[in-house]
């Protein structure tokens, strides 16, 4: 878990927090693998979760107003924390 440990605290949520605040996030942390093309969150849909990319590349499409007309692609790339 040293790798995510290391993950975890160079992400800029994170950055600021002692080491035992970083092992409470690890505790509660749990790693999912998603394959591609699998949908992670939808736009406009309330959100209780965080994922925090740990290996691979997302990315997304956003309408902005819910308009389908115009999008914009985002990728993300290790450590960059969603949700």
């Amino acid at each position: 878990m040293g790798d995510i440990r290391e993950t975890v605290r160079k992400a800029s949520i994170f950055k600021n927090l002692e080491d035992e605040e970083i092992s409470e996030v690890l505790n509660i942390m749990t790693e999912k693998e998603f394959h591609k093309r699998d949908l992670i969150m939808q736009e406009g849909n309330e959100g209780s979760t965080m994922y925090m990319l740990l290996e691979g590349e997302s990315g997304g499409l956003q309408s902005p107003h819910h308009e389908i007309r115009r999008r914009r692609h985002t990728k993300s790339r290790k450590g960059l924390v969603h949700g």
